[in-house]
């Protein structure tokens, strides 16, 4: 996972362990991956709600 997060153009520590929490420039630790949308600058509107699982 660390060597992920520096070869990622965005690196993501997604509900990650301590080491790479502390490692991540970004972090989710709550809720699913839709707050990464709003990361990558989409609006609420974007989004497509049939899509979903």
């Amino acid at each position: 996972d660390l060597a992920m997060l520096g070869a990622a153009g965005l690196g993501v520590a997604y509900h990650g362990k301590p080491k790479v929490r502390a490692a991540a420039r970004y972090r989710v630790d709550h809720g699913d991956l839709t707050a990464l949308l709003y990361l990558q600058g989409y609006r609420r509107a974007e989004f497509r709600e049939d899509l979903a699982a």
